[in-house]
C-alpha cells in the first residue's frame, strides 16, 4: 500500500462524478493480536455503515460488489499486520484506492460526488521528511525518516576512529562541549569552544574522524542537503560535529544519547516528536505571522472571503484548524499526539473549499485547533 504523496492526491482530486465513498478508520501501529481484532471490527463496521449510506445515492450493484471485495480484506492478516495509525478508503464505480495514514484521525464517513481528501492534505503538510544520523564513535548509522518510519541508508562508514585513520588506539580526556541544544522541553545551550580548547591526545584524530564521516553523508548519490538533517548523540559529539560540518540543514536541537543501537518504533517517536516541536511548529508560526502582517491585503480570516479567493485559484496556502493533540485516542498515547478531528465546523462547505484550493495548487496546512485568532475556522495567504 502506497503513502500519501502529490500524484496520489491528484488523482483523488481528479474524481468527479457518480457518487463515491470516503472512509477515514483509526487502527493501530505495531497492532498486536487484540488490536486487529479492534480494527478488524471497527473497519467492518464503518464498511457496512458507509455502503448503506452509499447505496441510497448510486446504483445498488456497485455498491455491494465493492462492499463484497472490502469485506475480503477482514480475513487478510498480512494487511493488518501493516497497520498504521489510519487507514484511507476511496471507492467509487471505477474501484477502490486505500492509504494509510501515519496520524489518526476520527472515524469519517462520507459519500458525495467527489472524494473528501481534506486529512490526506494535512498529513502531506505535516510529514517533513528529515535525515537521522545516530552519531558515535563506534558505529554510527544514517537514516531517512519521515512520519511513516525510519529506513536506515547504506553508507560505508569507519566503524571507529581507529579504524578510519589506521591507528591502534585513540584517548580523548578532552570534557569541552561544543554549541547545541538537546530536544526536549528543559533543554540547556551548550557553550560554545574556541580554538585550542582541547589539548588532550586523541583531539586531532577525533575532529578528522568527524570530517570523514561528514564528507561521506555529503557525497552520497541521492543526498539531498535540502531536507533537515537530524542528529542524535551526545551534547560533545553534537557540538563537534556541527563545528566542523558543511551542511547546511543541521537542525539546531539534537536528540541526546547514543541511538546506534536503539530501538527503531522508540527511535522514531522521538524524531517525529523533534520535528513537529522544532520544525513544523516553527513553520505555522512564520505563516500565521505572515497572514496577520498581510491580512485585509493579501490575506483573510474570513471564510466568505476565503470561499471567494479559492474559486479564482488566489489562495497560496490554507490553514485549516482540525488537529488535537491528545492522548486520547484509538492507540492511548502515552504522551500527546496528533488526532485529527472532524467537529461541526468541518461542514461541505469547508470540504468544499479545501478541495478546490488543492486542485488549484495551494497549500492545504492542518493546525492544532483553537490555534488561529478569534478561533476562526480558517486562515489564508494569497497569491496576489
Amino acid at each position: 500500500m502506497k503513502k500519501v504523496d502529490v500524484s496520489a492526491i491528484k488523482n483523488l482530486i481528479a474524481y468527479e462524478g457518480e457518487p463515491a465513498l470516503t472512509l477515514y478508520i483509526p487502527t493501530h501501529r505495531y497492532p498486536t493480536p487484540p488490536s486487529i481484532q479492534e480494527d478488524q471490527t471497527r473497519f467492518k463496521n464503518l464498511v457496512r455503515q458507509g455502503c448503506d449510506q452509499w447505496r441510497q445515492k448510486t446504483d445498488n450493484k456497485t455498491v455491494t460488489a465493492i462492499e463484497t471485495q472490502l469485506e475480503s480484506y477482514l480475513s487478510q492478516l498480512d494487511f493488518w499486520q501493516e497497520s498504521i495509525e489510519t487507514l484511507a478508503v476511496f471507492a467509487s464505480h471505477e474501484g477502490i484506492q486505500m492509504y494509510r495514514l501515519p496520524i489518526e484521525t476520527e472515524e469519517r464517513v462520507y459519500v458525495g460526488t467527489r472524494f473528501d481528501i481534506t486529512p490526506l492534505l494535512l498529513v502531506e503538510s505535516m510529514n517533513q521528511p528529515a535525515y537521522v544520523f545516530a552519531l558515535a564513535m563506534h558505529e554510527p548509522r544514517l537514516f531517512r525518516a519521515d512520519l511513516y518510519g525510519m529506513e536506515e541508508i547504506a553508507v560505508d562508514f569507519p566503524k571507529s576512529p581507529e579504524e578510519a585513520l589506521n591507528i591502534d588506539e585513540m584517548f580523548s580526556n578532552s570534557n569541552t562541549i561544543r554549541s547545541g541544544r538537546s530536544a526536549g522541553p528543559n533543554s540547556i545551550p551548550a557553550a560554545p569552544h574556541g580554538q585550542g580548547d582541547a589539548s588532550g591526545a586523541g583531539h586531532e584524530e577525533r575532529f578528522m574522524y568527524l570530517r570523514l564521516l561528514d564528507e561521506k553523508i555529503r557525497h552520497l548519490q541521492d543526498f539531498d542537503e535540502s531536507l533537515p538533517f537530524i542528529i542524535a548523540s551526545t551534547d560533545t559529539e553534537f557540538g563537534d560535529f556541527r563545528s566542523i560540518s558543511k551542511m547546511k540543514n543541521i537542525v539546531d536541537v539534537h536528540i541526546p544519547g547514543n541511538h546506534t543501537n536503539s530501538s527503531l518504533p522508540e527511535f522514531h517517536q522521538q524524531v517525529t516528536l523533534l520535528l513537529r516541536e522544532h520544525i513544523a511548529a516553527t513553520r505555522f508560526s512564520k505563516t500565521l505571522e505572515r497572514i496577520q502582517e498581510l491580512q485585509g491585503v493579501r490575506a483573510s480570516f474570513e471564510a466568505s472571503d476565503i470561499a471567494a479567493a479559492a474559486e479564482i485559484g488566489k489562495i497560496e496556502t490554507l490553514l485549516v484548524p482540525m488537529v488535537d493533540m491528545t492522548a486520547d485516542s484509538v492507540a492511548d498515547h502515552q504522551q500527546p499526539e496528533p488526532l485529527i478531528r472532524f467537529d461541526d465546523r468541518f461542514d461541505e462547505s469547508t470540504r468544499s473549499i479545501v478541495s478546490t484550493v488543492a486542485a488549484n495548487g495551494g497549500s492545504v496546512v492542518g493546525v492544532e485547533r483553537g490555534s488561529l485568532p478569534n478561533l476562526s475556522a480558517m486562515a489564508a495567504l494569497y497569491r496576489y
